[in-house]
């Protein structure tokens, strides 16, 4: 049988070991929290945010392979006298071409027939894109750039992602809680049983 003082110091240790633990799950499920309020405020198309994956590397080094952008779209200056651009050269903008969601670099403002083109170049071509991109196509400027994030969030649309990020976490919190409750059983039926 231990000493008295020893099983006093080890149900202390237990104790703190506890508190450390409760502790960290909660700080665990704050910060998850914060995170998806996060993504939900910078991604969420309600508030005029729309999120974009980086799938090539013609924006690099500003921009690269696998970031996640997020543009958000300017309104127009009203002017009676002549057309005024909602974008300035050297924004980065997103813009529908050919079906296809590009950004690049405004380079060049020009003014045709009343309406606003813009002649955008990616930063690392050597030349500028041969078509303008008129108004109508242009879905946003980039205000928000975050690093290899678009590479989790494309993996997390796959057939693999979704699970693995999903029910893997869910499978961890599932066990954590089941080895919870069997040492709490553990520790009832201890106080329960008389010391010999």
């Amino acid at each position: 049988m231990k000493p008295h003082y020893a099983l006093r110091a080890t149900r202390g240790k237990q104790l703190k070991m506890n508190k450390l633990f409760k502790y960290l799950n909660y700080t665990i499920t704050i910060v998850l929290i914060l995170v998806a309020v996060a993504i939900v405020y910078v991604a969420a198309p309600i508030f005029g945010n729309k999120a974009l994956i980086v799938r090539s590397g013609s924006m690099s080094p500003a921009i690269k392979t696998g970031d996640l952008i997020v543009v958000r779209s300017q309104e127009e200056i009203a002017s009676p006298q002549k057309a005024v651009s909602a974008y300035k050269v050297g924004d980065v903008i997103a813009f529908n071409k050919s079906g296809a969601i590009v950004t690049h670099r405004i380079e060049k403002i020009l003014e045709k027939n009343g309406q606003i083109f813009y002649e955008t170049k990616g930063d690392a071509n050597n030349s500028a894109d041969k078509e303008l991109v008129s108004r109508q196509e242009t879905l946003g400027k980039s205000y928000l750039t975050l690093p290899r994030v678009g590479k989790i969030v494309a993996f997390a649309k796959s057939n693999i992602g979704f699970p693995v990020l999903v029910i893997v976490p869910a499978l961890l919190v599932i066990l954590s809680e089941a080895l919870a409750i069997f040492k709490e059983i553990k520790k009832q039926r201890s106080l329960v049983q008389p010391q010999k």
